[in-house]
């Protein structure tokens, strides 16, 4: 088996793990009942994830552990417990989205290995040499990258690299996803995301409110087909990935199955990919076929399952007539088709109607299984006519294959093993056992062997005993035995130094390493320090004002304003035609001592990097002395400018330990993850080296798309060959009739998906002040430049006055903002 490049595949549950590793997976990633990012999977507990250890170690297999979710402080509390188990109980690596956690993992357990999870949203050289400050042992790139990019990445790398082959692709950069938290409370920062990318959706012009696009037959605009590079896997070789990862731990273990099967196949014989090989694949789950796009970095409709979000099965026919009253259809068929398969058929009206087919009749006659070429009736309820599309959705013959594979005794995968054993008179039997893994046991008998009084011992049946492993998961490669002439020993005395001696070697399996065990008592100590709580005393403490707007005429209309600082977006300071203007701008406001900082995007491809050097000098010249970054991967660049930098929302910065890591990072303000609530604020541990601000205005981003939506459209909307950045504000609505705003960028040609409605405080300003935070950001997006003095009034005012009084002032205007629909984000209801 080739283990150059790492299997990695899915364990949602105990049937899915024994079906990842019986299919050749080289290492599994599971989760516990907490602290992972798939809390809708079956996941362990903690006695299933020590069977599970012992299971995968002995077949050499090995466990990654997924604590990648964001925590808050009360959680982390307990995480340092979890942590030593799963070290102790011999637990590969851990996979992370939290820095915080992270760091709770380096203190608590040093040895412990650390994986940084693709929520972590690593795009880029310089996020791969933060994470390796940070103590990291390998990275899960994000899945937008392309293979010139991951290429880039591990040739200039120590760390290990991993890359996701096959499966499920989210919409958003995976970390960047706010959509399912803010329409439902239910985070995938946290592991409960809803996938609201998987509902329909119209797109609109949000000036006219006018659809532009509603086709009945392709509404999922935000659903991307699955992802498959079997056929890519040399060129991921070639690049220098360490670990190739299959998504899945949310699908059944027969998915599981066939996909680690297929890939194991591929990736060690490196022939081209069978035709019947890729139709197990659609067949066992996709979306109306696969995508490659991004590697080959060709991103476009053709990535998108525009017409259902769920698995389509594969095209086997169509309906050549219906039997409304016998409620049977005839269906003409292009594949085979058996008793027990699942059958979908698409009708004009979208019910789909589906079943498990039970009897099929040819020529009237009942019959298990018919090929293709056949003309069959199935019973099937549903609007049912001729011509309509029929799919199987379930292949019973494969389903029972993949079955097989993971029954209880399941013994398609062994280890191989090799022995020598002697025999010697007046000496017990000596049986050495080891493996390739450098293992190795020396078993000594209990009883003497003895001159035989008639027949000896025969080599030919001594060998037959040894080789008796059934049951176990290994296999003698090979075996030698010694016998003196003449020895007789008891069956039963070779039987038990056979089974003690496998015994043995399979308890240095499963304790690959003998761990270094943690000093729990001052681990828990330093655990503890840094969640020191810091009870907040408002004492008149000033709270700073912090704007960021979108648009140099919004910065324009707020020049005048009462503010401390302005943060204003990369893409204004880019735009020639207004850096003068720009420059007169930014001296104005830094003569009024107002801080000017320059917002980065959040996502900065390698491609784009020399666009934004020159950005840097720029800002040196004109006075801005501060930078917004909302990745990782920029701090350090950024640094290098003389530029103090500060730590945007995306940064998903939730408990105090996050806190201290950014603090050492060298940020000088941090914007907390809007996903937290006031009173997990008030918990995080505030320090005199950081800022801590809150959003207490704005849209919120809900992703950050690389396959721009209206781009992917543009040719039935638009019959100019203009940019579809260069004109209309877009917008998606759901189904029930709300509107997201659509915020294209020409620069990145990355779209961001707004909220429908603006975070609203003002009115709460007075439980904002006793958080505990430094300052608080009005965040403009869509606002036109009037709209954005108005609402900063309002702010001004609440910092000033408190919350009553504000009330009392703009009355009006707080009841116009309100009746236009607002939110209070999370901080009183928070999410799951």
């Amino acid at each position: 088996m080739n283990h150059h490049i790492e299997l990695l595949a899915p364990a949602g549950s105990w049937d899915a793990l024994i079906a990842a590793v019986q299919n050749g997976a080289d290492a599994v990633y599971l989760g516990g009942k907490a602290f992972n990012a798939r809390q809708y999977a079956g996941n362990f507990d903690d006695e299933q994830l020590k069977l599970a250890v012992e299971y995968c170690h002995i077949r050499g297999v090995s466990v990654y552990l997924t604590v990648n979710t964001l925590l808050n402080d009360r959680e982390l509390e307990v995480l340092a417990d979890y942590i030593t188990y799963a070290y102790n109980i011999g637990i590969d690596a851990v996979i992370v989205q939290d820095i915080g956690v992270a760091r709770l993992v380096k203190e608590t357990v040093p040895q412990f290995a650390l994986h940084a999870s693709t929520q972590m949203t690593i795009h880029s050289l310089g996020g791969v040499q933060k994470l390796e400050q940070l103590g990291f042992k390998r990275v899960v790139l994000a899945r937008e990258l392309n293979s010139q990019e991951i290429q880039h990445i591990c040739k200039n790398t120590s760390l290990e690299i991993e890359v996701f082959v096959h499966g499920a692709l989210c919409m958003s950069y995976s970390g960047q996803c706010l959509m399912s938290s803010m329409i439902g409370g239910r985070s995938g920062n946290r592991g409960r995301c809803a996938q609201p990318c998987r509902l329909p959706y119209s797109l609109v012009d949000m000036g006219s409110g006018k659809v532009l696009h509603d086709d009945p037959n392709r509404q999922y605009l935000l659903s991307p087909k699955d992802q498959n590079l079997i056929e890519h896997l040399e060129v991921l070789k070639k690049a220098g990935v360490k670990s190739l990862k299959l998504e899945g731990r949310m699908k059944r273990p027969e998915y599981v199955a066939v996909v680690t099967r297929q890939y194991r196949h591929y990736l060690d014989s490196g022939l081209e990919v069978q035709p019947k090989d890729y139709e197990e694949l659609l067949q066992v789950f996709n979306r109306g076929g696969f995508t490659q796009g991004y590697l080959q970095d060709e991103v476009g409709e053709h990535m998108m399952s525009y017409e259902k979000p769920k698995n389509w099965g594969v095209h086997i026919g169509s309906v050549a007539g219906y039997n409304t009253k016998k409620k049977i259809a005839s269906i003409r068929l292009k594949s085979c088709l058996n008793i027990g398969d699942g059958i979908e058929i698409w009708t004009k009206g979208g019910q789909d109607p589906g079943v498990i087919v039970n009897r099929i009749w040819l020529n009237n006659r009942e019959v298990d299984s018919v090929q293709k070429g056949q003309v069959v009736n199935v019973s099937i309820t549903g609007d049912i006519h001729t011509g309509d599309k029929v799919y199987k959705t379930s292949d019973v013959n494969l389903y029972e294959s993949a079955k097989q594979s993971f029954t209880e005794h399941a013994s398609m995968r062994t280890v191989p093993i090799y022995g020598k054993c002697s025999f010697e008179l007046e000496k017990p039997i000596c049986l050495s056992i080891w493996d390739d893994e450098g293992n190795y046991i020396e078993g000594i008998g209990e009883k003497p062997a003895e001159q035989a009084v008639s027949k000896g011992l025969d080599e030919h049946k001594v060998l037959q005993q040894l080789n008796k492993l059934g049951g176990t998961p290994y296999r003698f490669e090979d075996i030698s035995v010694s016998i003196e002439p003449g020895l007789a020993l008891p069956i039963s005395e070779i039987n038990n130094a056979r089974r003690n001696a496998i015994q043995q070697l399979e308890q240095q399996r499963i304790n690959r390493y003998i761990p270094d065990l943690p000093d729990a008592s001052s681990a828990k100590r330093r655990v503890s320090e840094m969640l020191r709580h810091v009870h907040f005393q408002h004492g008149g403490k000033q709270i700073k004002l912090t704007i960021q707007v979108d648009t140099y005429e919004q910065a324009k209309e707020l020049a005048e304003t009462d503010m401390d600082r302005i943060v204003i977006p990369a893409k204004v300071f880019l735009d020639k035609n207004i850096q003068e203007k720009l420059s007169d701008l930014t001296n104005r406001l830094i003569t009024r001592e107002i801080g000017v900082c320059c917002a980065m995007p959040r996502i900065i491809r390698q491609k784009e990097l020399k666009h934004y050097e020159k950005l840097m000098r720029l800002l040196n010249s004109i006075g801005v002395t501060s930078v917004l970054v909302g990745n990782i991967g920029h701090i350090d660049s950024m640094k290098g400018y003389n530029l103090d930098v500060w730590g945007d929302y995306s940064l998903n910065i939730f408990n105090s330990v996050s806190i201290t890591v950014a603090t050492e990072m060298g940020l000088k303000t941090v914007t907390l993850s809007p996903e937290l609530t006031f009173g997990q604020i008030r918990d995080i541990k505030k320090t005199a080296e950081v800022e801590t601000e809150i959003i207490v205005y704005g849209r919120l981003p809900l992703m950050i798309v690389e396959n721009c939506p209206v781009g992917n459209l543009s040719k039935y909307i638009d019959k100019d060959d203009r940019c579809c950045c260069d004109h209309k504000h877009y917008g998606l609505v759901d189904r029930k009739g709300i509107a997201f705003p659509l915020r294209t960028d020409k620069m990145t040609c990355q779209t961001e998906i707004l909220n429908s409605q603006p975070i609203f405080l003002a009115d709460k300003m007075d439980e904002v002040v006793t958080s505990g935070i430094d300052s608080i950001k009005l965040l403009f997006t869509v606002e036109n430049p009037s709209r954005c003095k108005e609402i900063a009034s309002i702010y001004q005012t609440a910092l000033s006055e408190g919350s009553g009084k504000t009330v009392q002032v703009h009355q009006k205007k707080i009841e116009h903002i309100m009746s236009e629909g607002f939110t209070r984000g999370h901080y009183y209801r928070g999410v799951e």
